[in-house]
């Protein structure tokens, strides 16, 4: 099979239509997604957002018993492909520490493949004050890095009582569904 027919038939199973229940959020390259199209599936019963800041493209979240799951995209573009020594830095625990602003790593795999790709995921304690609130958070991260991209997809649980505890078990309830939103995802720049 050629590479023309191998496009064709990736583009055609990407079309499908999608499980009973999911909502697909795609990027053509424009505006904010900085010339990178990405497809990612999402449940249907969540509210889909712009990005107000630069580089999030979009926030999907889902209200529910006893607090609140947000889904956050990023997408930044650097002025090269970055070295190989470069990627292990940026899928260091110091770094996603200091990006993500943890507190705590629960959990950390820098082997893991999104669409094909080695990619960083942890699952950090977040902590930070907002006005005089204290806003604690439990937030998985999944950061690909793909030709000149960085990609972070993030879900970001929170509790109404702001307990690790109550947002650990809300986490997962939902670990299947995070698992499948990012089996999904789908870097189609790779492709054309």
């Amino acid at each position: 099979m050629n590479r023309i027919n191998l496009i064709i038939l990736f583009t055609t199973i990407c079309q499908l239509a999608l499980p009973q229940g999911w909502t697909k959020f795609q990027t053509d390259g424009s505006g904010k997604s900085s010339g990178l199209k990405l497809s990612i599936k999402y449940p249907s019963d969540w509210i889909q957002k712009d990005g107000t800041r630069p580089h999030i493209l979009s926030i999907m979240e889902s209200e529910i018993e006893g607090g609140l799951i947000q889904m956050v995209v990023y997408i930044n573009v650097y002025q090269r492909n970055p070295l190989a020594e470069e990627i292990s830095v940026m899928y260091s625990k110091e770094n996603i520490k200091k990006t993500t602003g943890a507190i705590e790593i629960i959990e950390f795999d820098k082997t893991a493949q999104i669409d094909n790709e080695r990619c960083c995921v942890a699952l950090v304690k977040v902590e930070q004050k907002v006005y005089q609130d204290l806003i604690r958070s439990i937030s998985k991260v999944n950061i690909i890095i793909w030709d000149k991209y960085l990609v972070q997809i993030g879900f970001m649980i929170f509790s109404n009582d702001n307990r690790y505890e109550t947002q650990l078990k809300i986490y997962n309830k939902h670990r299947d569904t995070f698992n499948e939103i990012m089996s999904n995802v789908a870097i189609l720049s790779k492709w054309e």
